[in-house]
């Protein structure tokens, strides 16, 4: 049988959002002979199990101002405000300068990308995330295992397969994109606030950023086993964790450490100073 795995975020992404964010990544097995069903409502509904923020005494982080954290130059011309519509082709538009080059297109979903980008980070915490509520295209390649026995392992081979997002993650102008997070903040609060959040999203944002800094190292060797038609992890803790933390387990060591390293540059550019 074969396996294809599907991106989900945070940080993901690369968890948490590479192109406004750089992150959330998080990885779903889903054999081909088992097709993905999705529904509308799983597009734009918020996880159930997502607490909902207390905003009575103001947010714990607000972004930080324009003024401090400006993408232009002063005395530039102030750029022309942004909708929901066509936040994606602003990002195609300025990829070279948030990347380095005009490489990585093709594993990022800029189509709607105001919405996916804020529910990719209400289901970061959940153990799953839906298909539709990610930024991330799907990877490329056959899922790889190794088999001894009953027993079932990833293959190391499989880390490779993410090597273009980590070189992604790596090339990141964390400066530039943060400043392009401020410019777009108010349609991201906009879209949150419109599935019925409460609360400020750049608070949601450091939080599920310090799940994955925080998060443990993953164990070596995790058993797999086939459940309803895919893989998981036998260890019922380990398939139990917060999709954020399970991505990490997924990915390998080597791009583990490069996500946290620079999750925490992006964390510092992100959140209060107080």
């Amino acid at each position: 049988m074969r396996n294809k795995i599907d991106i989900k975020i945070v940080s993901a992404l690369l968890v948490v959002a590479v192109l406004a964010l750089g992150v959330a990544l998080y990885v779903r097995w889903n054999p081909s002979a088992v097709p993905e069903q999705t529904t509308e409502s799983t597009t734009q509904e918020p996880a159930s199990g997502v607490a909902v923020d207390d905003t009575a005494n103001g947010p714990q982080h607000p972004v930080p101002s324009t003024t401090e954290n400006s993408e232009d130059a002063a005395g530039a011309q102030k750029p022309a405000p942004l909708t929901q519509e066509t936040v994606g082709s602003e990002i195609a538009k300025r990829w070279k300068s948030f990347f380095g080059s005009d490489e990585g297109h093709e594993l990022i979903r800029i189509e709607n990308f105001v919405r996916h980008f804020v529910l990719m980070f209400e289901n970061a915490t959940e153990t799953k995330i839906p298909a539709q509520a990610t930024i991330f295209e799907t990877v490329n390649g056959d899922f790889k295992t190794t088999a001894n026995g009953d027993m079932v392992r990833i293959n190391e081979a499989n880390y490779r397969r993410y090597d273009s997002y980590a070189a992604l993650l790596k090339s990141a102008d964390l400066k530039t994109i943060s400043s392009f997070y401020v410019r777009i903040y108010p349609l991201l609060q906009s879209a949150y606030a419109e599935m019925g959040r409460k609360g400020y999203f750049n608070d949601r944002v450091i939080d599920v950023l310090d799940q994955v800094i925080a998060a443990k190292e993953p164990a070596a060797n995790a058993s797999l086993i086939i459940d309803g038609g895919r893989f998981v992890f036998e260890d019922a803790e380990l398939e139990a964790a917060p999709a954020v933390q399970k991505v990490l387990y997924r990915i390998g060591p080597a791009h583990t450490a490069l996500l946290k390293e620079r999750l925490k540059e992006l964390r510092s550019l992100l959140a209060s100073s107080q």
